[in-house]
């Protein structure tokens, strides 16, 4: 019998393991006393510019951000015209961005500002085509006179940019995507006076894409979904004080199927005697399925008009539980597209509630004051349903967000009641309206 000797030869631990978790990284950047040979790791060794700034040279440039990194710029710190546009091509990962932000606790007031000067074309560009850079975070950054947009995307999906500010923007919209699974949350925007555009934001294109919490005003029109935007959400933003441009529309919705809008306050008064709130026309796509729009409070100045598809170029119209308040029109649908369902809507002080010649399945209408408890309508208070509002409880369960989850466009509950309210405030007591919050980041 042979005897053979088996010899063990030690193992690298690190071949043993099977993955190896690689933690993630945190930068400091301050553009006042930071220089970019720190090490940038920390709040007193911090960079000048960020990975991604014009100018940018010795440990910053050769910085590569990682899945799950953080870059934390310095609020109440200005980057001029000279540092931008921020372009970082960098990529994420599904569940663990790269994240651009400020933070409370390190510097003053409530964004890091990037400031274009009206020299720089974009504060945060991924306008140019030379490669793909997804999953990214923007958030708590003061986004500042660009000549075009302060945010433009071409380059990447599952973008947020979440609790900035943008003003003065010179170009199309304040933010503009063109790409698939973005997020705009929670921005405040104003100031985007260009004759020809001039949207708060815009989206193009990318499906699945939504618009949230946004206070927009001041600009020429308010949010924009276009060119095949299939999916796509806007919900709970609050839309007031526009400016006349070369058309009066505060939400538009164009070329694009199976759209949801609710939720939303939506004050077209600065417009005068013309304009529409909510409208949608197909452009050069057919086979075109209507969009679902609930429980949004349309306000006008007894003239302009409510939901408008005066083209008729959607089948399948979702309308249910809105206010039409002091409006030309309340909603009008033309055209000889079928399908449509408007259930439950409020009207008020209206010269013609409903219109157009499609036709149109119509019931529960509501002809009576809603009972705002302010005159002037100048903040989101003023526009909830005072005790005994033929609006409360007035409602229809819809779909699936009326599950007592998810909320009006203030924090409250729908439905608080036995059903919703009509209307984008869901009337409660001790409940807490007002603007969209800038949220502390922690």
């Amino acid at each position: 019998m042979t005897w053979r000797m088996t010899v063990w030869k030690p193992v690298p631990l690190l071949l043993l393991l099977c993955s190896v978790s690689v933690r993630s990284a945190t930068y400091y950047v301050d553009y006042e006393t930071g220089s970019d040979a720190n090490a940038g790791t920390k709040k007193t060794s911090p960079w000048k510019r960020a990975p991604g700034m014009p100018g940018a040279s010795g440990t910053v440039a050769r910085a590569h951000l990682n899945p799950g990194d953080t870059v934390i710029l310095k609020r109440g710190v200005t980057w001029p015209a000279a540092a931008l546009p921020l372009h970082p091509m960098f990529s994420g990962e599904s569940g663990n961005p790269i994240t651009f932000s400020s933070v409370a606790g390190w510097g003053t007031g409530e964004h890091a500002v990037l400031d274009a000067e009206c020299r720089a074309e974009r504060c945060i560009d991924f306008s140019r085509y030379d490669g793909t850079f997804p999953h990214l975070v923007f958030e708590g950054l003061h986004l500042k006179d660009a000549t075009g947009s302060g945010y433009e995307n071409k380059q990447g999906e599952h973008h947020v940019v979440r609790n900035c500010r943008v003003t003065g923007a010179g170009g199309y919209s304040g933010l503009r995507s063109l790409c698939a699974h973005t997020l705009f949350e929670n921005n405040v925007i104003s100031g985007c006076l260009f004759l020809e555009g001039g949207y708060g934001l815009s989206m193009s294109y990318g499906d699945h894409s939504i618009a949230r919490g946004n206070e927009i005003s001041n600009c020429r029109k308010g949010l924009r979904f276009d060119n095949g935007l299939d999916h796509g959400v806007m919900e709970r933003n609050y839309i007031h004080d526009l400016e006349p441009g070369d058309v009066r529309y505060a939400v538009t919705y164009r070329s694009s199927s199976c759209g949801t809008i609710r939720y939303n306050v939506v004050d077209i008064r600065g417009y005068g005697t013309s304009g529409t709130a909510i409208i949608a026309w197909g452009g050069n796509k057919s086979g075109l399925t209507a969009h679902t729009i609930y429980n949004n409070t349309l306000i006008g100045a007894g003239s302009g008009v409510g939901v408008a598809d005066a083209w008729g170029a959607f089948e399948g119209w979702q309308i249910h539980n809105n206010i039409c308040y002091r409006l030309g029109q309340g909603i009008v649908i033309g055209g000889s597209k079928t399908g449509h369902v408007l259930t439950n809507n409020l009207f008020w002080d209206c010269q013609t509630d409903i219109g157009g010649g499609a036709s149109k399945a119509v019931s529960g209408s509501i002809h009576a004051d809603p009972r705002f408890p302010g005159a002037a309508l100048r903040t989101l208070a003023d526009f909830a349903p005072c005790a005994g509002s033929p609006a409360i409880d007035a409602g229809i369960v819809f779909d699936s967000y009326h599950n007592g989850v998810n909320t009006d466009i203030g924090t409250t509950r729908v439905p608080a009641g036995r059903a919703p309210d009509v209307g984008a405030i869901e009337s409660e007591a001790g409940r807490r309206i007002g603007p969209p919050r800038q949220l502390v980041l922690e």
